[in-house]
């Protein structure tokens, strides 16, 4: 009730004092973390409230999420990378963690462990464009031009009906200066649908 009218020193006192009662209490911990935040206050006594919640009540994903959020605030990617790994271990079927996980990992450079991690999420919702593009992305900036390909190809052939795939293809061929294939690419284009503007080399 007193976050709600934004008195957050009121706020804060009456949970010290739920403390008082009870030095277990998880959820008066995370709230004094959360205002901590708010009222950008030392992020150092933020963890500390945090972490101090996540302890009393360790499956608890929200303030392992809180532990985290407050590390990336910090840049202190390898903490928060640790912490999501903790998370995918309560959660291991939950994508969106393995999402943030992969992001992390990708904010600290470590663009191999990230692929690893895409995999993963591959491996619970199937192939989707916007991770076999961010494989894509990854492997092209790493020039391992074949892995590359071989994104898009896993695309066109979950995907048969999507010509944008096959044009991606042809696009990255051409971009690579591989032109013979980018070339086989848009005559079977132009061959399977007349219609498709021609490319112009």
């Amino acid at each position: 009730k007193y976050k709600s009218f934004w008195n957050y020193n009121t706020a804060s006192e009456n949970f010290f004092k739920a403390l008082k009662l009870n030095p277990e209490n998880d959820a008066a911990f995370y709230e004094l973390a959360q205002i901590s935040i708010i009222k950008k206050e030392d992020l150092n006594i933020a963890f500390e409230y945090a972490s101090k919640a996540a302890e009393i009540s360790p499956n608890n994903i929200w303030y392992k999420q809180l532990q985290a959020e407050i590390m990336l605030e910090k840049k202190s990617y390898n903490v928060a990378a640790k912490i999501y790994e903790n998370i995918i271990k309560i959660q291991p079927h939950n994508p969106e963690h393995l999402y943030e996980l992969a992001r992390i990992n990708l904010l600290m450079g470590d663009y191999n462990n990230a692929v690893k991690i895409y995999d993963k999420i591959e491996a619970i919702i199937g192939v989707t464009e916007a991770i076999s593009m961010q494989k894509q992305s990854i492997y092209i900036f790493l020039n391992k031009t074949q892995k590359a390909i071989n994104e898009i190809e896993n695309l066109i052939k979950s995907f048969p009906d999507e010509l944008k795939y096959q044009t991606m293809l042809g696009d990255l061929f051409i971009e690579i200066g591989n032109y013979n294939n980018a070339m086989k690419i848009f005559t079977q284009i132009k061959s399977d649908e007349p219609m498709q503007e021609e490319v112009d080399f």
